[in-house]
């Protein structure tokens, strides 16, 4: 029986939770799945609208995130469970940190990235909420990390780093990483035209910036290259898609700008509008410093949709990532102009005038992107090779 740990996986949208109901819906599917037992917070949404077949879910109290889970391991989720079901348990993967096991259990921990080691820019934090987590990553991380069978992360870039950081051999870190599916979710025609409608940008070029509305995502300087922007961008709007602690600075920030009219809030959206609206769109506005994967960025390459960001490690991963191709002419790519947001604005304007009619939007897509499936046979191979051995690695 392998038991995943997802209590501490939160309901809105996130890469954590993306990513864990994609390998979920992916394993659900197999005939090859193992006994998979899936723990999640009482009441929660995380796994709803899955069709779960075999696999076996079980609620616990919500144990809180990673300050309150370490200083409360009497509400570890393993203590919460049947006795029987912590006993039957061969291998432990938790989805949050600290990982908390039944004794003699091998443990496994998805780390998407160590933002909290890097220095305060990269994160966006302000100084208080930044260097507790910093001094955590830096000092007790490693010593957790070390006691665990393997380490689960998302590209090979994080494995690096988190080889590095955490004073791990590079063999004890697996990578599994995130996906899409083949066929994304797209709204039909008249849907879409409604969709468009609401968010004021039918018949308009527009671009789309997605994420948690957090200071890591860099989400004003898009708005900063869509106010530089000069030419046949200079009237385009900006669909702003999440929510988070920054909406309220970034509506100010438009404002300033006098972009008051041409950015929408749109907030949460269902994936399939969200999809709809990388469809059409001229291009994704990707602008974070920081990323340990960036789901937003290879959702739009499966979609046919273009990306302006900041080259970043894990992206050179990614298959559509081609300097040569910066006129996307076969194949949707990323775009990188550099820290200006002149820069960008003048890329806005070229993405503007040279957009590709929907249709060739879906020549451009990723003709075999990586999909859930895949990871979930990559995730399978994981915990196939650690199930069952000690309960940690030696230090």
């Amino acid at each position: 029986m392998i038991v995943v740990d997802a209590a501490g996986v939160p309901d809105f949208a996130s890469g954590a939770r993306t990513r864990l109901r994609g390998l979920v819906a992916a394993l659900a599917r197999r005939a090859d799945t193992p006994a998979l037992t899936i723990v999640i917070a009482r009441g929660s949404t995380l796994l709803d609208g899955i069709a779960l077949g075999p696999i076996a879910v079980a609620e616990v109290a919500e144990a809180g995130g990673p300050w309150r889970r370490f200083a409360s391991p009497a509400r570890a989720p393993w203590r919460q469970l049947p006795p029987s079901l912590a006993a039957a348990a061969t291998l432990w993967h938790g989805e949050t940190i600290p990982t908390r096991a039944p004794p003699g259990v091998p443990k496994l921990l998805t780390l998407h990235d160590l933002r909290w080691a890097e220095p305060r820019a990269a994160t966006g934090a302000s100084l208080a909420r930044w260097l507790p987590r910093h001094l955590a990553a830096l000092r007790w991380l490693p010593r957790s990390a070390r006691r665990l069978a393997a380490l689960v992360t998302v590209s090979e870039a994080s494995a690096t780093r988190a080889a590095e950081l955490l004073r791990l051999p590079r063999e004890r870190i697996e990578v599994v990483a995130n996906a899409t599916w083949l066929e994304p979710v797209v709204r039909g025609e008249e849907e879409a035209r409604r969709l468009l409608v609401k968010q004021g940008v039918e018949g308009r070029p527009f671009f789309v910036a997605l994420g948690h509305l957090e200071p890591r995502k860099a989400l004003a300087f898009a708005l900063d290259a869509l106010a530089a922007a000069r030419g046949a961008a200079a009237s385009a709007r900006l669909v702003v898609v999440g929510e988070g602690p920054q909406r309220g600075e970034l509506e100010r920030h438009a404002r300033r700008l006098h972009l008051a009219e041409r950015v929408r809030f749109a907030g949460r959206l269902p994936d399939d509008a969200t999809a709809t609206l990388l469809r059409h769109a001229a291009a994704l506005l990707f602008p974070t410093r920081y990323e340990g994967f960036g789901f937003p960025l290879y959702e739009s390459f499966a979609l046919g949709c273009p990306v302006v960001a900041h080259r970043l490690p894990p992206f050179a991963e990614l298959p559509t990532i081609d300097a040569a191709s910066a006129n996307h002419a076969t194949h949707a790519a990323l775009v990188a102009p550099g820290d200006s947001a002149q820069a960008w604005g003048a890329e806005l304007d070229a993405l503007v005038a040279t957009a590709h009619p929907i249709a060739t939007r879906r020549r451009l897509a990723l003709a075999t992107p990586w999909r859930w499936d895949d990871a979930a046979t990559a995730l399978l191979g994981a915990w196939r090779k650690h199930a069952g051995g000690s309960r940690s690695a030696p230090t």
